[in-house]
């Protein structure tokens, strides 16, 4: 005679909490830097700490930051080329990186500058202007 024996077993797993990332308020934790200008473009990149939407600021004017360039949400590191510059002028911009991952929280960079080179002239790398201060 044969006896078949059937075992369950039923493991509980209750109350146990999974560890979920921790995410951090946004930063910028890196530039914005001016990486190349051109006599009608430019292309600006900074890096934050976590992963955020991507919006460039800039103008002529220092006081009206009003036209925007961005990138689609995501990622740590930002690039944006702006294009149907004038040349030989000077740009004004700010850095911002909106809707940081599991936050919602947002940072903006100071304003900083570029100056678009004459037309025919070479591309310019790491070109970041120095800003005077406003009285």
């Amino acid at each position: 005679m044969k006896y078949f024996f059937s075992i369950t077993l039923i493991l509980v797993a209750c109350c146990m909490a999974q560890d979920e990332p921790k995410h951090q308020p946004v930063k910028i934790i890196d530039g914005p830097v001016v990486e190349m200008v051109a006599d009608t473009s430019a292309q600006i990149a900074w890096s934050t700490n976590e992963n955020s939407g991507t919006i460039l600021h800039f103008s002529t004017d220092r006081n009206n930051l009003s036209q925007t360039a961005g990138m689609p949400w995501g990622g740590i590191t930002h690039r944006v080329l702006v294009k149907n510059l004038q040349p030989g002028a000077t740009y004004y911009f700010k850095a911002e990186s909106d809707d940081g991952q599991g936050t919602g929280t947002r940072d903006q960079s100071a304003v900083a500058c570029f100056q678009t080179v004459a037309v025919g002239q070479p591309k310019l790398k790491n070109a970041n202007c120095t800003l005077k201060e406003s009285k």
